[in-house]
């Protein structure tokens, strides 16, 4: 059996996350213009952002998004309490039947406040295209790891709130039960970008594990909601 497919065999698992944007924004969810995270980056003009390409450093600026991932709050409670996974939950199946809806369930939810930053979401997404550009990751390896997050994304909610086209906040959010499906799903995919692609890099230790964290978060926009509460 390749590498390649036992990677797929290895990741038949499932998880579910959701976003919690701050509570003004939460109680006032549904009055919000909402819509698919863009994920199609190629699109994205480059030399439109000068702040990103203009003395571009790689490793300084992927340092500089990691440490900020590192800035996300863990609350548990449960889905009741979140006006916005119901609101998603709605989103995602106009048809589903309340009575399935078991909103007791715990849940964890991590949320990514970056209001006080002012970062353009517009730029945010340039600055995945930098990277993504700069690693220039095989289209067998980057199908590859594309595969494995539609497996991690049947188990999570994601939400971007923003406001005047500044983020305010990233949630997410993944059942209890689920915790351990989405951990092992994000496990292995960082196992095969540093069998299948770092190993045979010249990156050094600390840029190998940036990489990982930024390609493993980058990911999770795929099935990301915007709230646009401008």
């Amino acid at each position: 059996m390749k590498d390649k497919d036992l990677v797929k065999e290895k990741t038949k698992t499932t998880i579910d996350v959701v976003e919690s944007p701050t509570t003004q924004i939460v109680e006032h969810v549904e009055e919000y213009n909402t819509y698919k995270f863009p994920v199609n980056l190629e699109d994205i003009d480059l030399s439109q952002y000068p702040e990103i390409i203009n003395n571009y450093d790689f490793d300084k600026n992927l340092q500089d998004y990691c440490d900020k991932i590192k800035l996300y709050s863990c609350k548990n409670r449960y889905k009741y309490d979140c006006m916005f996974y119901k609101y998603i939950q709605s989103l995602e199946d106009e048809d589903s039947d309340d009575d399935n809806y078991d909103d007791s369930e715990d849940y964890i939810e991590q949320t990514l406040e970056l209001d006080f930053l002012d970062i353009d979401i517009n730029i945010y997404k340039a600055l995945h295209r930098s990277f993504l550009e700069y690693l220039n990751i095989p289209s067998d390896i980057s199908d590859t790891i594309e595969d494995l997050q539609i497996i991690r994304s049947y188990y999570y909610k994601m939400c971007v709130c923003i406001k005047n086209n500044k983020i305010i906040s990233i949630n997410l959010c993944y059942t209890k039960e689920d915790k351990e499906k989405y951990e092992n799903i994000s496990n292995t995919m960082g196992d095969f970008i540093q069998q299948e692609f770092l190993s045979l890099s010249s990156f050094c230790k600390i840029s190998q594990q940036n990489i990982i964290n930024f390609l493993l978060h980058a990911h999770l926009f795929n099935n990301a909601i915007v709230f646009d509460c401008s």
